[in-house]
């Protein structure tokens, strides 16, 4: 079982991957009428060749066949019993059938015998058993004849109507003979034909069928059956495949302790492939794979973190487990190896310190290996997962920064663009290629552009507000003609703002929505002394603004992918919002709206009260000014 369900989950993910490309290998071998039976042992070959008449079934008139010697042998249990007889009679003569299409009971043998005698019972119950197997024989001509006809159709529709002559033949053989027939298509040939069967009779039955056939088949038949309907083009969403995915994951689930590691890798790739989010599975799985992660390919790695992206699956002691395995076997992987998986590992949000760390010590020792396209993807990484060397940061930006300078008068705009946001987000400010970015040609084209307009203009923004914001001091006087963006929030904070109110028990005591300069805007805004035990009302405090005592409190509202996977560590984009934020003069709390929606009332105010309010507020009661 393993090897076939290894088999199986490997092809499908590569037959999803080439859509048609490549054909089914393995041949499906079903025997759904239970048609084999015992092979019949003969122990004398005049016996084998003996021809039996064509209708057995006819009493009119019989025929004798004398045989000299001829007994019985009947196996009873554990011994044979020895039966007599003189004349074998048939009911019939008609035309002599074919040898091979001769059959006795599988537990009587004929032998020769030296005393004639008649045994009209035993002989009564060869014919009887020689007309069953003989009915069993023609139901088997006629299954091998049916699949046959199927492989002769030349349409999807021609399946059906064969459907329609033959339901009792396997469900699950006609969709698989359909997919057989759809991926020769062209595109448009499939889509003119899977209209042809929505509006064909007999396609409701058929699919009422597949649901009956589900919970029989075998789990390997019933996922070739499931990719069938896939690939045909069968919405997903439709009842027929969730019923199969369910009876696919109630089945996989009860095989899941005959799984090997390397069938638990194949079922990230199976379910990435069907689009089925199976958290059940994949956290099995997950744990089969992480314990036996030593040893397991590159290129499985790639596949499955590429398949928890698209599935949209996290799995810490998952994805720790990779990490692990690479550092300690960093040095036999190549640079680009682990290029690719930290690649991944940013597309899942997941930092993990050590192989960041070893991987930039890496990058300076190999620079000179580096390509445009690394140097990019490289910045992006770390920049994303807003990750710093402690030691290294100022090597690190120097290396990088020469490596990518000798590609400068190749790079395109929105590559140009790119590198120096991800150079402001890890506050590094090459003059190089700011002074290139804003030539007023580039900032047209960038502007003119209509490929991924809205985030040039978010990133043309924070390169923009970097310039006025932070310490860079040679090109403050620049500017780039922005539009200014809606300042309508994102989303909304009812909850934070109820709990806010169950705190404060005033509106006057905080701002909603405020919107900032260089297109920024904070959630909530309130005025707080200097050691943040008090709140003041937002219209008596701009008295005191002259005071230094007076303290903007910014809360934010950040969702959960605004941190790295199971963390509170703030990615890249957070991080420079909050360093902006705290040039404006602002105090910043980040609440995380996921963690605030897990909590009842009474421990989410617990929890924002804390947020709020330092440690100097309590144990005393809080006090609010009036």
């Amino acid at each position: 079982m393993n090897n076939k369900t290894s088999f199986f989950l490997w092809n499908l993910r590569i037959n999803i991957c080439s859509f048609g490309s490549t054909s089914f290998r393995r041949t499906m071998k079903v025997d759904p009428l239970e048609l084999h039976k015992p092979t019949l042992i003969y122990q004398n070959r005049t016996l084998k060749n003996f021809l039996f008449c064509n209708s057995l079934q006819k009493s009119q008139s019989s025929v004798r066949f004398f045989c000299q010697s001829m007994s019985i042998f009947q196996l009873e249990g554990n011994e044979i019993q020895k039966r007599s007889l003189n004349t074998l009679i048939s009911t019939s003569v008609g035309k002599l059938l074919h040898r091979r299409q001769q059959s006795f009971d599988s537990q009587c043998f004929l032998m020769l015998h030296t005393t004639p005698q008649i045994d009209v019972d035993g002989l009564e119950k060869m014919v009887v058993s020689a007309e069953h197997d003989l009915s069993q024989k023609e139901k088997q001509l006629d299954f091998v004849r049916h699949r046959h006809l199927i492989q002769q159709c030349n349409s999807m529709s021609d399946v059906l109507d064969m459907f329609s002559k033959f339901p009792k033949l396997s469900s699950c053989r006609y969709l698989i003979t359909m997919w057989k027939i759809a991926k020769n298509m062209s595109e448009d040939q499939r889509r003119f034909e899977r209209q042809l069967l929505y509006e064909h009779p007999a396609f409701n039955q058929l699919c009422n069928q597949v649901m009956k056939d589900a919970k029989i088949v075998k789990l390997q038949q019933l996922m070739f059956t499931l990719y069938s309907l896939i690939k045909i083009g069968i919405p997903q969403n439709t009842y027929l495949i969730q019923v199969l995915l369910r009876v696919v994951q109630i089945k996989a689930i009860k095989e899941l302790n005959k799984f090997t590691p390397v069938n638990s890798q194949h079922m990230f790739g199976a379910l990435a492939a069907m689009n089925y989010r199976s958290v059940v599975l994949l956290n099995e799985c997950s744990k089969m794979v992480a314990a036996n992660i030593h040893g397991c390919p590159f290129w499985m790695l790639i596949n499955m973190l590429q398949s928890c992206k698209d599935l949209q699956y996290q799995n810490l002691d998952l994805f720790t487990a990779i990490a692990d395995y690479v550092t300690t076997t960093f040095d036999m992987w190549k640079m680009k190896q682990v290029l690719g998986i930290l690649f991944h590992f940013e597309s899942l949000r997941f930092r993990h310190i050590d192989l960041m760390n070893l991987f930039l010590k890496r990058v300076l020792d190999e620079s000179q290996f580096l390509n445009q396209k690394d140097i990019l993807c490289i910045l992006n990484i770390y920049s994303s997962l807003n990750h710093f060397h402690e030691c290294k940061d100022q090597q690190f930006f120097e290396v990088i920064t020469n490596a990518l300078n000798t590609y400068l008068p190749k790079l395109s705009s929105l590559n140009l663009l790119k590198a120096v946001y991800c150079f402001c987000v890890l506050k590094h400010f090459p003059e190089e290629f700011l002074n290139q970015l804003f030539q007023e040609n580039i900032i047209n084209e960038l502007l003119m552009s209509d490929i991924e307009s809205e985030k040039i203009e978010y990133m043309l923004h924070q390169v923009s507000a970097c310039l006025e914001l932070e310490d860079i001091s040679a090109l403050k006087s620049t500017a780039i003609p922005l539009k200014e963006c809606s300042s309508a929030p994102l989303h909304s904070n009812t909850l934070v703002e109820n709990i806010l109110l169950n705190i404060l028990e005033d509106k006057g005591l905080f701002l909603k929505n405020v919107q900032l300069p260089h297109n920024y805007f904070v959630d909530f805004e309130l005025k707080m002394d200097s050691r943040r035990t008090r709140v003041f009302p937002i219209s008596d405090a701009d008295a005191f603004m002259a005071d230094s005592d007076i303290l903007r409190v910014a809360l934010v509202c950040v969702p959960r992918n605004a941190f790295c996977f199971a963390s509170t560590h703030p990615r890249g984009g957070l991080q420079m919002k909050m360093r902006h934020l705290k040039a404006l003069g602002f105090h910043v709390i980040l609440v995380n709206t996921l963690e605030i929606k897990k909590l009842d009332l009474k421990a989410a105010v617990t929890f924002l009260k804390a947020k709020i309010f330092s440690p100097e507020a309590f144990p005393t009661a809080t006090k609010f000014a009036s």
